[in-house]
């Protein structure tokens, strides 16, 4: 197994497991753009006890529908203390992603390695690309793994909320956008009249937003700042 590693002081660590699917960990196309700290993984476990399988998700559409076990990333339960599902089973394994050098056996965070090709350029930096790409590979070192009831359900629920948080946010960054211009224009413009209507138009949207659900992006005190 891979030795303990260090992390950098300033690493931005994601503290929650997020939900991830076993093929955006296998195929990743560069071992620095692997997700950075905790995540929580559906799939089905394997004989062996030492890696986690790809499940096909019905919901998919049937081009891109792959059987189950397509794909398979490696786990690590050597600080796992709890009782192994069954192999074969559906599981949901929560942990931290890791990448293990498999020429050095030693194991680094994905920050880690950002930080050491960030210093590099020109041929030492496509060097250090191809090397690291051929020599690690991702896992997952477990803190805790439960069996999954409905396990290819839950993944496509996951999806589903994924697409509405993606959806969301491009709202945001689009309602945000138009924030700015509004207030840009107001800036430009002295005519009294139309910076009455235009703080009235950004006031209006403002409490939109709030409808909206969304309270955290606008609060009532950009809107009297406007005014």
């Amino acid at each position: 197994m891979p030795s303990p590693v260090e992390r950098p002081f300033n690493s931005k660590f994601c503290k929650f497991y997020k939900p991830l699917l076993v093929e955006e960990v296998a195929l990743i196309d560069h071992p620095v753009k692997l997700h950075h700290g905790k995540c929580a993984v559906i799939g089905q476990l394997a004989e062996d006890g030492a890696k986690l399988m790809s499940l096909a998700i019905p919901e998919l559409p049937e081009e891109i529908q792959l059987p189950d076990c397509s794909f398979a990333v490696d786990i690590s339960v050597a600080n796992f203390r709890d009782v192994m599902p069954n192999k074969g089973n559906h599981v949901q394994v929560y942990g931290e992603l890791l990448l293990h050098n498999t020429c050095t056996l030693l194991a680094t965070t994905p920050e880690i390695l950002r930080s050491t090709i960030m210093e590099l350029n020109g041929t030492e930096l496509c060097e250090a690309v191809l090397k690291i790409t051929a020599s690690h590979r991702p896992f997952i070192e477990v803190d805790h793994i439960e069996h999954t009831a409905r396990a290819r359900e839950l993944v496509a629920c996951n999806l589903r909320m994924r697409n509405i948080g993606l959806e969301r946010l491009r709202r945001r960054f689009k309602k945000l956008k138009l924030l700015k211009t509004i207030k840009s224009r107001r800036n430009l413009d002295e005519d009294p009249v139309r910076q009455g209507v235009l703080s009235a138009k950004l006031s209006d949207h403002c409490l939109r937003l709030r409808i909206g659900g969304i309270d955290n992006l606008v609060h009532y005190d950009s809107v009297r700042s406007y005014r």
